[in-house]
């Protein structure tokens, strides 16, 4: 930290491992048992004060913001895994707009929430709908809404 961010009252930005960590520490953690090796972390959204994670675990999907003007980071949004709804192809449902040239708008799973992205940490060999569903594969444990773990649908299920 320099003087100027000192004097400002502002902090740096946290590492992902910092953002995984300050999830497994946090009051509103659903699974305290879960170990840090079965997480990973995604930079969706970066600006000179704020930046968007995406952590996924075992578990759940949290959407952390990491606000250099506040003491630490914050959890926004947990998604359990079973309530993420799963594409025929048993990928989760990753829909992108663009806002500006240089940001766009992500919902992912269920519920519609228009997170902020940005494009620069993106390319078209990897954009963000492939890299979320690859930050959830990595950490997958448990099916996600109407698929098992190989992305086949479950009986029952109306995906």
């Amino acid at each position: 930290m320099n003087l100027i961010e000192s004097l400002l009252g502002y902090r740096p930005f946290s590492s992902g491992l910092e953002i995984r960590e300050s999830i497994m520490k946090s009051r509103g953690r659903d699974a305290p048992s879960e170990p840090l090796d079965d997480t990973n972390s995604l930079l969706i959204f970066e600006t000179s004060r704020q930046h968007t994670w995406l952590v996924a675990t075992s578990d759940s999907l949290y959407f952390v913001l990491d606000d250099i003007r506040m003491p630490e980071p914050q959890i926004k949004r947990a998604v359990r895994r079973h309530e993420l709804k799963a594409r025929d192809d048993g990928t989760v449902a990753v829909d992108t707009r663009s806002k500006s040239t240089s940001t766009g708008l992500v919902d992912v799973g269920l519920r519609r929430r228009g997170w902020l992205y940005s494009k620069g940490l993106f390319s078209s060999q990897r954009p963000i709908e492939q890299a979320i569903n690859e930050l959830l594969r990595a950490t997958d444990r448990s099916p996600i809404a109407g698929h098992d773990r190989t992305g086949v649908a479950t009986a029952g299920s109306s995906a």
